[in-house]
């Protein structure tokens, strides 16, 4: 395998070499073959290495995501994480006690009804 990349080395070498050689060429046709044929020194043999290491099943190792639990807002219902104590989006704090209807001790929804219980139905 590291030979490989030696090898995608010394092409990105040569092509760097061909790229360079090519101005002294003075035809726009010849000095688009040389920069083509150097870019092809240069990006095949990494493909190559890049295609081997892929068959292997050999990759580079990738930073572990950290995720969190989440609960949804209340009030606007995107999720924030658990330990918040106020929506990043639209700012509800979490530790406010929540509204509780008078008859029967329940938490009030005021996005279904701000002037009534809609467990009970009673006036709050």
């Amino acid at each position: 395998m590291k030979a490989l990349w030696w090898l995608a080395i010394l092409g990105t070498l040569a092509g760097a070499i061909g790229l360079v050689s090519t101005f002294a060429v003075n035809s726009a046709p010849q000095q688009a073959a040389g920069a083509a044929i150097a870019i092809a020194f240069a990006v095949l043999p990494y493909c190559l290495a890049r295609a081997v290491e892929g068959v292997q099943g050999k990759r580079e190792p990738t930073m572990a995501v950290a995720s969190f639990a989440t609960k949804p807002c209340p009030d606007c219902a995107e999720n924030v994480r658990e330990e918040a104590r106020k929506c990043r989006f639209c700012g509800f704090d979490f530790r406010a006690p929540a509204e509780t209807c008078g008859a029967c001790h329940k938490p009030l929804d005021r996005t279904v009804s701000k002037s009534f219980c809609a467990e009970c139905g009673a006036p709050c």
